[in-house]
C-alpha cells in the first residue's frame, strides 16, 4: 500500500490531488465531532 501523509507537506499535497477524498474524510470527521457534542 501506498504511505499517505508523510509529513505536512506530502498530507496537503496528497489532498490537493485527492479531492473528493479529503471531502469525505472531513465529512466523516465533522459527523464525529458533531456526535461527541
Amino acid at each position: 500500500g501506498e504511505k499517505i501523509g508523510q509529513g505536512k507537506i506530502n498530507a496537503s499535497q496528497w489532498l490537493k490531488d485527492n479531492p473528493n477524498i479529503a471531502k469525505k474524510i472531513e465529512k466523516q470527521i465533522t459527523d464525529s465531532i458533531k456526535e461527541t457534542q
